[in-house]
């Protein structure tokens, strides 16, 4: 009778997590970085058992491992709250449906695509506004706690590191092309993740000002060096020196510490369950469906999904410039399907990119292979999350071995201000891609950015005097811009 009851908490848990994850999947607009939020609210607040240091940690592991963060945080999340089950549940409900609704565009792309796709965006809008606001509060959250001047200053720096690319855009749309022949100031996620580390490894074993001085020269130049600026000024090799000159000054001084035992890593079972489950369950449905319909070009496909997911470091809007790489430069696709079609729905619609990316890929190469598209998409769909959580919880396992080293304690200190940093310059290429939608619409992008941003402040003051509930502030923002936007363009043509 014990085991019976423990077996039914077990599945009300798991049912529960997985209506959590759902939901995230549904309102998943904006990418990995903004989802941040949405999902410490659904699972760091809501489940008692996952408290804000576990998401700290899952959090951490995303940004520092290849793939989709939602996809990623799903994984780990889910399988510390309900073994395996939850992992699964978690990676694919965050996926799914977005996915399946940029499938279904795909696939019906010639009868409503470009309509549905127009329709989505003008919704989008307000969800961006939802979204931005979620930010926002998550990182005057982080600022509040802990030393906010300290707090402030790392944000500060995060967000001038990131926010490059999004400053142009958004100043190309109100008329001032500030910077635009020399991107200063755009670093990716894995860059900004690199010189955090670099800094953090070596912070307590800093003793002298001279020391301080060097390890924030070579920090500040990896910043400025990174990005598409070494490329535009023909510093590539400046920027090779600087990386060399960081791992001599991390070897330095990680040689000259003493007193630091090694730690002896040793992956869990449930770890290695799950890690193994994410990776051969597709691999082997993928071997199933090649074999079933005795085509081999199955193999290689697949074997393009993975190894594109494992390189894709930064996020979906990375992933696009790689698949072209894998699939539209090697002929599988063409790029007239891949660019007009795909990265437009995709971007159009809530879930990571890089499971819409490569579902979508596998859905257009499966109209010439024998599988066919609805099953080259599940099998390239399956692939990527496989990819994506089975490495991160291999990576959230191992991290959890140093839980008690230097680098863990300071980056439990540091690390949520330099994410909120990043996700200041989340929201401002939010902002730049629903100006975007509201220009194509017939308005004025500098006004939409105004009104925007007037929006977010209006939803913090409604949310703080009525206690709305979020879920009734996004359908209201998304609401409002899909009636706005419909009835412009409506008028315009």
């Amino acid at each position: 009778m014990r085991n019976l009851s423990e077996s039914s908490e077990k599945l009300r848990t798991l049912g529960r997590l997985a209506a959590s994850f759902l939901k995230i999947g549904v309102i998943g607009f904006g990418g990995g970085s903004a989802l941040i939020p949405v999902m410490e609210r659904e699972l760091a607040q809501g489940q008692t058992e996952l408290s804000r240091e576990d998401f700290l940690r899952h959090t951490v592991v995303a940004n520092i491992t290849p793939g989709a963060l939602p996809v990623k945080l799903g994984a780990t999340c889910g399988l510390q709250l309900s073994g395996v089950g939850g992992a699964t549940a978690g990676a694919l409900l965050v996926s799914l449906p977005g996915t399946l609704i940029c499938l279904l565009l795909l696939n019906l792309f010639t009868l409503a695509g470009e309509t549905a796709i127009r329709f989505i965006s003008y919704a989008s809008v307000g969800i961006s506004v939802y979204i931005v606001f979620l930010l926002a509060q998550y990182t005057w959250k982080v600022l509040r706690s802990g030393k906010r001047s300290t707090a402030a200053a790392i944000c500060a720096g995060a967000f001038l590191a990131t926010c490059g690319s999004e400053l142009r855009q958004l100043g190309a749309l109100v008329g001032l092309p500030v910077g635009q022949s020399v991107p200063l100031l755009d670093i990716s996620t894995i860059e900004l993740m690199i010189v955090t580390f670099f800094v953090l490894m070596i912070l307590d074993r800093i003793r002298t000002r001279v020391q301080a001085v060097l390890v924030a020269l070579e920090a500040g130049a990896f910043v400025l060096l990174s990005g598409k600026t070494a490329q535009t000024l023909h510093l590539e090799t400046a920027r090779w020196i600087v990386i060399g000159a960081m791992a001599v000054t991390l070897l330095a001084f990680l040689l000259r510490s003493k007193g630091h035992q090694k730690q002896r890593v040793k992956l869990s079972p449930a770890v290695m369950a799950a890690a193994l489950a994410f990776i051969l369950l597709p691999i082997a449905f993928m071997a199933v469906v090649a074999v079933g319909c005795r085509d081999g070009a199955v193999l290689s496909f697949g074997k393009d999904v993975m190894l594109s997911t494992m390189v894709s470091f930064g996020g979906g809007e990375a992933y696009v410039s790689v698949a072209d790489g894998f699939f539209v430069q090697t002929g599988i696709v063409s790029a007239e399907e891949f660019y007009t079609q795909l990265v437009a729905v995709a971007n159009a619609l809530p879930g990571p990119i890089l499971v819409k990316i490569a579902a979508g890929t596998g859905f257009l190469f499966g109209k010439s292979c024998l599988a066919g598209s609805w099953l080259m998409a599940a099998v390239s769909a399956l692939l990527s999350i496989g990819v994506c959580g089975g490495v991160a919880i291999v990576v959230s396992g191992v991290y959890e071995a140093y839980q008690d080293s230097s680098l863990i304690k300071n980056l439990s200190m540091y690390i949520l201000p330099v994410i909120g940093g990043m996700l200041l310059s989340t929201s401002c290429a939010m902002f730049a891609e629903s100006a975007k939608t509201v220009a194509a619409a017939g308005g004025s992008a500098g006004m939409a950015l105004l009104v925007m941003t007037l929006s977010v402040a209006a939803m913090w003051v409604v949310q703080k005097k009525t206690r709305i509930k979020d879920s009734a502030l996004l359908v209201l923002g998304a609401g409002v811009s899909f009636v706005v936007l419909f009835v412009r363009f409506s008028l315009l043509g």
